[in-house]
């Protein structure tokens, strides 16, 4: 579908509501989900680049990185190579925005990384070096994820309980909600800032 989308006159708005969000942006004012478009609005104002282009490379990267995290993940944990099959191919599973046109361009991609790319970091890592991870890498990761998409908000208790269950014999509940508390700022922008 990306190759479709990029390359050829075939390609039809999957879905005219997804695609036509990627473009909200700040340029009226702070509303949210206008990171991903602001992003794109600075690119082509600097050099004219196709919407199509940018799009479709950005989603066809972001659903490989989707795609390698979660199999990391089942690597990790399951011995059962026949059990790849089913979780790679199910179309009622994580990976169902690969197999439907109407949903390629929905920003939930960047909810899913952030979630797999986090168990990725407890399966791999010990305490202290996840520790690092998730103060200079996840917690931006998530605030972006959040700036791009509101949706991410609903899964950081899903972070939250990922934390608790790695450090909890590395530091108190107390000290991993302060890490938490920097979401605070991008949770309350993404609830004023409606648009």
């Amino acid at each position: 579908y990306s190759y479709i989308h990029i390359y050829t006159d075939l390609y039809q708005n999957p879905d005219k509501y997804a695609f036509d969000e990627l473009f909200i942006n700040y340029q009226a004012g702070l509303v949210r989900r206008g990171l991903l478009g602001e992003i794109f609005w600075k690119i082509h104002s600097y050099n004219n680049l196709d919407p199509r282009l940018f799009f479709g490379y950005l989603f066809y990267i972001l659903y490989i990185i989707q795609i390698l995290f979660l199999y990391l993940v089942i690597k990790k944990n399951l011995n059962n190579k026949l059990f790849y099959i089913f979780i790679f191919f199910s179309p009622a599973l994580i990976l169902f925005s690969i197999y439907d046109p109407k949903v390629f361009f929905v920003k939930d991609v960047f909810s899913k990384i952030t979630i797999l790319f986090h168990a990725y970091l407890i399966l791999f890592y010990d305490s202290k070096t996840y520790h690092r991870y998730l103060n200079y890498i996840l917690i931006p990761v998530l605030t972006v994820s959040i700036l791009i998409h509101e949706y991410q908000v609903l899964f950081l208790g899903v972070h939250l309980l990922f934390t608790i269950s790695k450090l909890n014999n590395y530091m108190n509940f107390r000290s991993i909600c302060k890490i938490y508390s920097f979401l605070i700022l991008p949770t309350l922008f993404v609830f004023i800032f409606i648009g």
